[in-house]
């Protein structure tokens, strides 16, 4: 169990996988109590990928087993009524959940809870029925905080929560970290991840998944080598549909020319090797870290319209928005760069310029520490009354 030291603020998430929201919390966190911010993370259960990179903060994991567990309801309970922290960030719905589950008769004066929302749309109709129960614990929720204007609009009138207090935090990037990369790095990031120098590189940093399409891009790879472009695809991360990757680049006979990496810890090696990043997500972004990443590298990133694109980037300025789940589009705007290195070298410049200008991570974390700095406002004034 880890010294005591989250007085301040308490982030609880359901797991510490290496997920674009799981990564953010991680930073922030960090930054917050390099800052003087006491600050702790909880996960409910497995995996706890991410531990190593948080061992100097206060940790706990509960190692939750079964969806509903009330030996774990009661474990964070415990660590609520020991640690006493001023604001608790539910950093995903599920962590919501528990997080009122071990309020409910805590015998605690409630702490600020402040709900993370980091989707836009839901795919499974098993989601979508979760969200009557989900919503009415927004509902209850202190303050909301949203990726993008254009998913709390969606969120707001979706689910009925305009009385409760929100707000927008556009995520942010350590573009001193995420510097772009000269020609030798490239060479030499291409040669790590065994890719041939002088191709195309297509690539995209994230989960395996069905909602985030990136077998759209094994196909959109097949038309453009047969269109005469030397491409490559370039895939960061792992998931459930790293076999339905794989047999689709064979079954399209472009399986040599498509890297699949894994998971890993640090991106700057893919993102590198990359020429354009591309984000075919048809459901579930909201604001990529991801593609803010590969803009603070100087790449140009293609996005399909959904969540916060059109206030990530300006279509045509920084990159392309294309239609979700229209892969001539997509297709198009890679065929568009493959052909113009000049493009995509201007591009790049002006994707890493507004991510610095606009998104930049201490902004983000400046955000953060103002809410709780709020609720520790708040409990000072109200101190002074008791008096």
């Amino acid at each position: 169990m880890p010294v005591p030291g989250a007085g301040d603020a308490l982030f609880v998430l359901s797991a510490l996988r290496m997920g674009g929201s799981e990564r953010k919390v991680a930073r922030v966190a960090t930054a917050l109590a390099a800052g003087g911010t006491c600050v702790g993370l909880c996960a409910l259960g497995a995996p706890y990928t991410l531990r190593e990179a948080l061992a100097h903060l206060p940790l706990w994991t509960l190692d939750r087993r079964h969806r509903v567990s009330p030996r774990v309801a009661r474990a964070l309970r415990r660590i609520l009524v020991q640690q006493r922290p001023g604001t608790v960030f539910a950093v995903d719905l599920f962590a919501l959940f528990y997080l009122r589950w071990a309020l409910h008769g805590s015998g605690l004066a409630h702490p600020r809870v402040v709900a993370l929302v980091n989707t836009t749309t839901f795919v499974r109709r098993r989601d979508r029925l979760f969200m009557l129960g989900y919503a009415p614990l927004l509902r209850g929720a202190d303050l909301l905080v949203f990726g993008s204007s254009r998913q709390r609009e969606q969120w707001l009138r979706r689910y009925r929560l305009a009385a409760t207090a929100s707000c927008v935090i556009h995520n942010g990037v350590d573009t001193a970290r995420f510097a772009g990369a000269g020609a030798g790095s490239v060479m030499d990031a291409r040669s790590r991840l065994s890719i041939p120098p002088r191709r195309f590189v297509i690539g995209s940093v994230g989960r395996l998944a069905p909602e985030k399409n990136q077998c759209a891009l094994v196909r959109v790879l097949e038309r453009l080598c047969a269109g005469g472009v030397d491409a490559h695809l370039l895939l960061a991360g792992d998931g459930p549909e790293r076999d339905a990757l794989l047999a689709t680049a064979h079954g399209r006979g472009v399986a040599q020319r498509v890297t699949l990496a894994g998971e890993m810890l640090d991106v700057r090696d893919a993102l590198a090797a990359m020429d354009v990043f591309a984000l075919p997500s048809t459901s579930v972004e909201t604001f990529s870290n991801a593609a803010l990443e590969a803009m603070a590298m100087g790449r140009p990133v293609v996005l399909t319209d959904i969540g916060g694109a059109r206030e990530m980037i300006e279509d045509g300025a920084e990159g392309f928005i294309v239609p979700a789940g229209d892969e001539p589009a997509l297709g198009d705007a890679l065929r568009k760069l493959a052909s113009d290195p000049g493009l995509v070298l201007g591009m790049g410049a002006a994707a890493r310029l507004r991510a610095a200008r606009e998104f930049s991570f201490d902004a983000m974390v400046e955000a953060y520490r103002a809410i709780i700095g709020a609720r520790a406002a708040r409990g000072a004034t109200s101190s002074k009354a008791d008096m």
